[in-house]
């Protein structure tokens, strides 16, 4: 049972003041009823590069500060640190299996590692099923170059990449073509800095989201070696949106080294960064135009070129849009409208006659699934 490949960690509740996390973070003890778990953050430390025979915690200076943040009480289960395999292959059959233990378990799960391994794992266990599984992924500006041909090299169609904020002079444009023409999406930093409602959205559909600690640029995390980069707001903005996204199950914090744990700084920023995902699960609502219509103000548009009615959703409280497409394989498949995050942006190019780029990112994705 894969309890056994966790260590606790002793949480000392009794230390923290009330409305501290620390006050009322649970220990995961393996026998919580599903009840319990699907209305649970689950927060676990994965290291895979341990050294030999280490059984220090992974990543606890960043839960001795997260603790001691205030936040309003929600059920927050501390599953521990990955215990060490005799081999690396252990490790990593331990991490496959604590993901097909836990992907479904918690309503949120929050993973904190030293590599790209738990992602690359994750993405292969969901690519089994004939779930399609949408992943964005903040990534380092050059190490995860490899990492992401590897992914392309997969033969199955069941997941979807978001690649948000890279570079252009460290992207070969011939990956990025490579992306796009798998129907992948890919953003700038730049358009990300200067429109961060796209990744709202973006968030808003995604099924897993990875972010590597050296997208961040060094003037607001030391480790990073990247003068340019997110700034330290910039990126819990981001986590926010995706403690907010009710879609949103995995958040993976990447490339997290052991030496950065001896850094005050590294670890108060990655707690914050924590902290953010747990505020935007705190706050988030269940708005969907199927199941709240009475929340929304429907708006009907055409694709005059395609001859196809296009529907836009604004929910009246939060303002957040959606747009509802006649899906792309109908009349091959059983299939219904799709219903997908969007910006008020594509309702206006709507309006305006043109045909909004989410419709031809939905229409070429499910063209190569």
């Amino acid at each position: 049972m894969f309890p056994d490949y966790l260590q606790k960690i002793d949480l000392k509740n009794n230390k923290y003041h009330e409305g501290q996390i620390g006050f009322f973070v649970q220990q995961f003890e393996g026998n919580e009823s599903a009840e319990i778990l699907k209305k649970s953050v689950g927060i676990i430390s994965i290291q895979r590069l341990k050294k030999e025979n280490q059984n220090t915690i992974f990543a606890k200076g960043i839960r001795e500060e997260l603790f001691q943040l205030f936040h309003e009480e929600i059920s927050i289960i501390d599953m521990g640190d990955l215990k060490q395999g005799n081999t690396i292959l252990d490790t990593d059959y331990a991490i496959e299996d604590l993901i097909k233990n836990i992907q479904n378990n918690f309503a949120k799960i929050i993973i904190i590692t030293d590599d790209n391994t738990y992602l690359e794992k994750s993405i292969t266990v969901y690519s089994k099923t004939h779930y399609l599984q949408e992943n964005t992924l903040s990534i380092s500006p050059q190490k995860d170059i490899d990492f992401l041909g590897t992914l392309l090299d997969k033969k199955s169609t069941n997941f979807h990449l978001n690649i948000l904020g890279y570079q252009n002079y460290y992207f070969p444009e011939k990956l990025v073509s490579e992306l796009q023409e798998n129907c992948h999406e890919t953003y700038r930093l730049g358009l990300i800095k200067e429109h961060s409602e796209i990744t709202e959205t973006i968030l808003r559909r995604s099924d897993l989201n990875y972010f590597s600690m050296n997208a961040i640029r060094n003037s607001d995390f030391k480790f990073s070696e990247e003068p340019n980069g997110y700034r330290a707001e910039e990126a819990c903005k981001l986590f926010y949106y995706d403690g907010y996204s009710s879609q949103s199950r995995q958040t993976i914090i990447g490339d997290y080294l052991e030496n950065y744990e001896e850094n005050k700084t590294a670890k108060k920023l990655v707690a914050q960064l924590i902290w953010h995902v747990l505020s935007g699960f705190k706050n988030k609502v269940n708005e969907h135009p199927e199941t709240h219509q009475n929340q929304f103000i429907k708006y009907t548009t055409a694709l005059q070129n395609e001859n196809l009615p296009l529907y836009f959703f604004q929910n009246q409280i939060s303002k957040r849009w959606w747009m509802e497409m006649e899906h792309p394989l109908k009349g091959k498949q059983n299939t219904k409208n799709l219903i997908v995050p969007c910006t008020q942006k594509d309702y206006e190019s709507a309006v305006n006659g043109e045909t909004p780029e989410l419709w031809w990112i939905m229409t070429n994705r499910f063209a190569v699934s």
